[in-house]
C-alpha cells in the first residue's frame, strides 16, 4: 500500500459536517473493524476521539484488502480519504464524529499489532499486576487518559494561578544531604566520594525555608517527593507536591490563598464552584466529633457524648467504666434502622471486640421507642435524654461504645466511615474541605520510646507556649508534653489528608531548643541541620507553607479510590515497577566505582574489592 505524504491532518476526534468534501489524513489506533462483503469498516482512535473508516474493496488491491481484513485491534495505519456525510439513519450520537465518515482512498500499515495482553475497555475488568505489567497498553484506555489529563490540567492551572499571583516557581536539588523527615531515605552512593551518600528528597522543606531567607517571599514548585516506606492506597515511593511557602504571614494567609487556588483549579477543570471559605476545626474537636483528624465530612453524623446522662446509671458495665474515667459515646446512622442486618450488625462487633474494647451497644428508633437488647435496662430518663441529645427520628440507628475516651471517638469514627462507605451514604461528586488546626506539637514514641515531634521538627509551637519550652530542659519536666500545640494545619478532603503545612521557626533559639527536646545534641542537629541554623543568624523573615499531594487531590477528582490510577507508571505495593522490573541488580564494575560490596546472604561479596 502506498505510504501517505502526511501522517495526519486531523486528529480522530475533530471532524465534523464541517469537513464533508475535505481531503484528509488521519494516523491512528484500529479499535474496531468489522467487513460486510466489499466493504471494510474500521473505528480508528487516538486520544482526541474516534471516526469511522470505510474502504471500498474497488479502490483497494484485492491482497491489500485481504491483509488490512485480518489485522487485530490496536493495529496502527494511516490513511488518506474524503469526508462524507453519513445516512441520517447511520448517524452515530455516541462519539465526537458520528455525522460523518472517511471514505478511504490510500492506506499505509505502520504497525500489525499483536493480540492484546489485557482487555482496553473501559468497564473491562483487570488484576492490578497486570495493569502494572502492560502499564502503556492500559493508558490506552479511554478512562485512564482522562484521568492524566485531568492531572496535567490540574498542574497548569496551579502554575497559571501562582504565576499571576506573584509566586515564583524554583527548583530545589534531588541530590540533597540526608535528614529524618518521619521516613527512610533513599540514598544514593557518591562515586567521588568514597562512603558518602547523597538523599532523595522526602520534601524541599530545608530549601524552601532558605528561599524564604534568601527574600523569595511567594515560592512554589511541582516538587517530586521520595520516602522509602510501606505502600498502601493512597501511598507510593515516589509521589508529587504543590509545594509552596510564603514570608510574612499566619495561618489564615495561606489558608484563603489555597482556597482561591482550588476553587480556580475546580472551576476550570471540572466546572464545579466550591465553597469558600473551608470550615476551620481544632484537632481536640475532630477527633472528639469524628474519631480521626482527617473526617470526611460528606457524611453529616457526628460522635456525641453521653457519658453525663448515665452518671447515676443502674447498668454495671456503665458505671464501671465511669468510675475508671471513661466515657460513653455514640454515633446517629439516619434512616438505617429498617436497612441494617443482624449479621452486618455482628460484623460490627466482631470488628469492635478484635480491637480489644468490649463490643457496641446497637438501638434502633421505631415509632417512637428506642430498641436494643439493653434498652429494658435503662431508665426512662435516660432513654429520654439519649433521645433528645442525639436528635432521633424515626428510622435511625443509634451505635454506642463504652471504654476510654480517645479509643472509643477511634473506633466510633471508624464505624462511622464503614457504615456510610458500605450503604452509599457518600456522593463520590460532593467535594467537602476543611483545616484542621492546632496539632499536639508533641507524641510519644512507643518504638523510639522517646517524645517526637508530630509534624517536622522546624513547625512553630503556638505562641503562648514557646515561654514554657525555653524555659524547660526536658520535655519530661511537664505533666503532658502532648498538650503543647503548634501551628501546623492539615487540609482534609472527603476523609483523605490532601495538604499539611505549618508556621516554621524563625529564630535560632527557639529551633535549636526543639531540637534538644526530642533528644538531638547539638553536634546531631548541627551536623544535620547546621545550614539553616546559620542562616536563621542573618535575618530569616516569619514564614510558612503547605504542601499539597498532587496525586491524592486528582485521585478524589477524578472519583478513583487509589493514586495508582492517577500516576502514569506507578510501582506496586512492594515498590517494584512491573513493567520495567525495577528496582534491578547492577554490575560488579558499577559496584566497583562505587566502592561497594553486597552481600547476598550466603556469605558472597559482589563488586567492591
Amino acid at each position: 500500500m502506498k505510504k501517505v505524504k502526511k501522517y495526519r491532518t486531523h486528529t480522530c476526534g475533530e471532524l465534523t459536517l464541517k469537513d464533508v468534501g475535505k481531503e484528509v489524513v488521519l494516523s491512528g489506533w484500529i479499535k474496531s473493524l468489522r467487513w460486510h462483503g466489499g466493504m471494510i469498516f474500521v473505528n480508528l482512535f487516538d486520544r482526541y476521539g474516534e471516526v469511522q473508516l470505510v474502504f471500498n474493496r474497488s479502490m483497494i488491491k484485492e491482497d491489500q484488502f485481504e491483509v488490512l481484513r485480518h489485522l487485530n485491534i490496536h493495529s496502527t495505519i494511516g490513511i488518506k480519504g474524503v469526508v462524507k456525510e453519513r445516512p441520517e439513519n447511520l448517524k452515530n450520537p455516541h462519539i465526537k464524529t458520528g455525522d460523518i465518515e472517511v471514505i478511504v482512498k490510500e492506506c499505509f500499515i505502520y504497525n500489525k499489532a499483536k493480540p492484546l495482553p489485557i482487555p482496553v475497555e473501559d468497564n473491562a475488568k483487570i488484576y492490578d499486576e497486570s495493569k502494572l505489567r502492560w502499564r502503556p497498553i492500559y493508558l490506552r484506555r479511554k478512562d485512564m487518559q482522562n484521568r492524566i489529563i485531568l492531572r496535567s490540567k490540574v498542574i497548569n492551572y496551579t502554575m497559571h494561578y501562582l504565576f499571576e499571583k506573584g509566586f515564583v516557581y524554583i527548583e530545589t536539588p534531588i541530590l540533597a544531604k540526608p535528614t529524618p523527615e518521619g521516613a527512610r531515605d533513599f540514598l544514593v552512593p557518591s562515586r567521588l566520594h568514597t562512603g558518602k551518600f547523597y538523599a532523595l528528597p522526602q520534601s524541599p522543606q530545608q530549601y524552601k525555608q532558605k528561599l524564604m531567607i534568601a527574600g523569595f517571599d511567594k515560592y512554589y514548585q511541582i516538587a517530586k517527593c521520595l520516602r522509602d516506606e510501606d505502600l498502601r492506597a493512597d501511598r507510593q515511593p515516589e509521589f508529587t507536591q504543590i509545594d509552596i511557602e510564603m514570608s510574612w504571614v499566619e495561618p489564615i494567609d495561606i489558608f484563603r490563598t489555597i482556597e482561591d487556588l482550588l476553587k480556580y483549579i475546580f472551576r476550570e477543570t471540572l466546572d464545579i464552584k466550591i465553597k469558600t471559605p473551608f470550615p476551620i476545626y481544632s484537632y481536640d474537636d475532630v477527633i472528639n466529633k469524628f474519631g480521626t483528624d482527617k473526617p470526611d465530612l460528606r457524611f453529616k453524623s457526628k460522635i456525641v457524648d453521653l457519658s453525663d446522662i448515665f452518671k447515676n446509671t443502674s447498668v454495671t458495665i456503665f458505671r464501671e467504666v465511669l468510675n475508671n474515667n471513661g466515657v460513653i459515646k455514640c454515633i446517629k446512622i439516619p434512616k438505617l434502622a429498617d436497612k441494617i442486618s443482624r449479621k452486618y450488625i455482628d460484623k460490627i462487633s466482631n470488628f469492635v471486640r478484635s480491637k480489644g474494647d468490649k463490643g457496641v451497644f446497637v438501638f434502633k428508633f421505631i415509632d417512637n421507642k428506642l430498641k436494643s437488647q439493653i434498652s429494658k435496662h435503662l431508665s426512662t430518663l435516660e432513654i429520654n435524654r439519649i433521645i433528645e441529645r442525639t436528635q432521633l427520628s424515626d428510622g435511625d440507628l443509634l451505635i454506642l461504645m463504652a471504654g476510654r475516651g480517645k479509643e472509643v471517638s477511634e473506633t466510633l469514627g471508624e464505624i462511622r466511615l464503614k457504615i456510610a462507605r458500605d450503604y452509599g451514604l457518600l456522593d463520590k461528586q460532593e467535594y467537602q474541605f476543611l483545616w484542621v488546626v492546632d496539632f499536639p506539637m508533641f507524641e510519644y514514641s512507643n518504638t523510639e520510646e522517646r517524645w517526637v515531634c508530630v509534624h517536622h521538627p522546624f513547625t512553630s509551637p503556638k505562641d503562648e507556649h514557646i515561654e514554657i519550652l525555653m524555659k524547660i530542659d526536658s520535655l519530661n519536666d511537664l505533666k503532658d508534653p502532648s498538650e503543647i500545640r503548634s501551628k501546623a494545619y492539615d487540609l482534609v478532603l472527603n476523609g483523605w489528608e490532601v495538604g499539611g503545612g505549618s508556621i516554621r521557626i524563625h529564630d535560632r533559639k527557639l529551633q535549636e531548643k526543639i531540637f534538644k527536646l526530642i533528644g538531638l545534641s547539638p553536634q546531631e542537629y548541627m551536623t544535620k541541620f547546621g545550614s539553616l541554623l546559620e542562616l536563621l543568624d542573618y535575618g530569616a523573615p516569619v514564614h510558612g507553607g503547605i504542601a499539597l499531594g498532587l496525586d491524592r487531590l486528582v485521585a478524589i477528582m477524578a472519583g478513583v479510590d487509589s493514586i495508582r490510577e492517577v500516576i502514569a507508571f506507578p510501582k506496586n505495593k512492594d515498590g517494584r515497577c512491573l513493567m520495567d522490573d525495577t528496582p534491578s541488580t547492577v554490575s560488579k564494575d558499577q559496584l566497583k566505582e562505587l566502592h561497594l560490596c553486597i552481600d547476598n546472604n550466603e556469605g558472597h561479596q559482589l563488586g567492591g574489592k
